[in-house]
């Protein structure tokens, strides 16, 4: 239902949209790129559902094939869209969205099978207004989170633009796919930790949830730390990628420079998530979307000042965010899960109160 009212909005903004991204000469580029994703947008939003089901019933090993088989399917199909059917960058979103479309008839031919523990039925569905009320509970603040971070993220686009021009914007956005890529764990183990920690919570089992949770941040920040130092090292290679051409040659020293600077901040910037799954499971997502709207309105503060220096000095306001956003989620997730735990700890008779 959300797929189909936002499909004709977003394709009818597209341009709108596109321009205040920074588009510019690639403006009709862009838009024929985006035209094939917003029509596909059900299917996009239907696979991290069917994974999310499948996860939720300890099919981890068949979520993750879902999501493999549309990687896989997307690498093969992207050549044949664009090459053999001459459909050019029209291509790349028509094989995204058809190798969507294939990896979610896996997942749900398995429940058509009746292989999964849940047997879905349409004759006996009932609508649960409670239900939908606890998951929207967790739901909403975290889609107005992202709605927020992505709407000040076309604003901070504008301020590199102004600041350094179309190239800029490429120089700022380009190195944060390996960002991204070296964040992954803390995302993937985040989305792990809040049905842990949940259920841990709803038992009232507080030492099992921190033992949980600080061991998972343990292990997360060597991973990330490791994959930052990893990418700092190799961030003239890394950035090739994306400056083999002539035309682009010449952005490579500014765009290692600004990986290297991204990168200090990463350890921060993996406790955002897992301080978010703390604050989810413990039923107070409203936190982690006001900790979300301060970071953000932070970094247009930073960047609207930075921006009148140098696209250099936007980096590091960047970097410096991270690591007070960091701060801020990771105490945060730390002073409510001390307030839930006091609410419910009922010392035994003639134990001595707290010094």
């Amino acid at each position: 239902m959300i797929s189909l009212i936002l499909t004709p909005i977003l394709l009818i903004l597209r341009r709108p949209l596109l321009a205040l991204m920074g588009a510019g000469v690639l403006l009709d580029d862009a838009s024929d790129y985006a035209i094939p994703m917003f029509l596909g947008s059900s299917m996009i939003m239907l696979s991290g559902v069917i994974a999310g089901l499948l996860r939720a019933e300890n099919a981890v090993k068949r979520s993750v094939a879902v999501l493999i088989t549309g990687s896989v399917l997307n690498l093969i199909l992207d050549p044949v869209f664009i090459f053999y059917f001459d459909l050019g960058v029209t291509g790349s979103p028509v094989a995204t969205v058809t190798a969507t479309t294939i990896a979610n008839s896996v997942g749900v031919y398995w429940y058509l099978r009746k292989r999964m523990y849940i047997r879905p039925s349409l004759r006996r569905f009932r609508f649960r207004k409670d239900i939908l009320n606890d998951i929207l509970y967790v739901g909403t603040p975290q889609t107005t989170e992202l709605v927020f971070i992505n709407a000040v993220n076309l604003l901070l686009n504008w301020f590199v633009i102004s600041s350094a021009g179309p190239e800029g914007l490429a120089i700022y956005t380009m190195p944060f796919i390996f960002i991204n890529m070296a964040t992954i764990p803390a995302t993937a183990v985040a989305t792990a930790l809040i049905p842990i920690c949940s259920v841990a919570f709803a038992r009232r089992d507080y030492d099992r949830a921190w033992q949980v949770y600080h061991s998972i941040i343990r292990t997360t920040l060597i991973f990330v730390i490791l994959l930052g130092i990893a990418v700092f090292i190799g961030a003239e290679h890394l950035v090739t990628a994306f400056t083999y051409s002539p035309d682009s040659a010449g952005l490579k020293p500014e765009m290692a420079k600004a990986l290297r600077i991204y990168c200090m901040c990463l350890p921060f910037w993996g406790m955002i998530p897992l301080g978010s799954a703390m604050l989810q499971s413990l039923r107070k997502a409203q936190k982690s979307t006001l900790s979300a709207v301060i970071r953000n309105l932070m970094l247009i503060a930073f960047y609207a000042f930075a921006s009148t220096i140098s696209l250099e000095a936007i980096f590091w306001s960047f970097a410096l965010v991270e690591v007070i956003g960091g701060t801020m989620m990771y105490l945060w997730g730390i002073w409510a899960f001390k307030s839930e735990k006091s609410r419910y700890l009922i010392p035994e008779p003639g134990a001595p109160g707290p010094s």
